[in-house]
């Protein structure tokens, strides 16, 4: 499997993915229009949900991480997920 510029460059002739600037947060959505999958496959495939087939979760992975996509913890949190940190409270 390509990897780096090369993977970037075939997906942007293959597939067209486009890339978002810097400055800007990647989001599920971003992905799923430039994919036009739906969202719950985006976000199945992140999760590495074992429904979603070996093609499409290579072509979801390989669009994330060229997009830049990164994962917002605070959100996942604030959804009901759990914070990677222990507190130790001293009385």
């Amino acid at each position: 499997m390509l990897q780096g510029p090369e993977a970037r460059d075939r997906l942007r002739r293959v597939h067209g993915v486009t890339y978002a600037p810097a400055a800007t947060m990647v989001t599920l959505k971003d992905i799923t229009r430039q994919l036009g999958v739906a969202r719950s496959t985006v976000g199945r495939t992140l999760a590495g949900d074992a429904r979603i087939g070996p093609a499409t979760s290579a072509r979801v992975c390989a669009t994330a991480e060229c997009m830049g996509y990164v994962a917002d913890a605070p959100a996942r949190v604030m959804r009901g997920g759990t914070a990677p940190h222990v507190a130790e409270v001293a009385a």
